[in-house]
């Protein structure tokens, strides 16, 4: 029960550490720079941190690791996930020929 419970935890963080970062990133799209592309670097270095510490916290707890890792690895999977179904769409749309006058095909 401990592990499952530490799982929720892990996965409730994850998402929102995920979802603070695609926040973050979504409010920088306009203006892609290198700036831009270092932060997402920063930003996958924080979610290597946290799965670092999830690690380390559980082991300390001495409980299984599996759950708690799967429930952190989803909960910063999903919102990134999300994002880039956001993105592609954008990307997408933008890059579809606007019609005119409808007689274009």
């Amino acid at each position: 029960m401990t592990e499952i419970i530490a799982a929720i935890v892990a996965f409730v963080l994850g998402y929102i550490i995920s979802a603070l970062n695609a926040k973050f990133l979504s409010s920088k799209l306009e203006n892609i720079s290198n700036a831009t592309i270092t932060e997402a670097l920063i930003r996958q270095a924080i979610n290597i941190a946290y799965l670092v510490i999830v690690f380390f916290v559980v082991s300390r707890l001495n409980i299984s690791i599996f759950l708690p890792l799967l429930g952190a690895a989803l909960g910063l999977t999903i919102p990134t996930v999300m994002l880039t179904v956001k993105l592609v769409g954008k990307i997408s749309a933008a890059s579809q020929p606007s019609e005119k006058n409808g007689d274009e095909k």
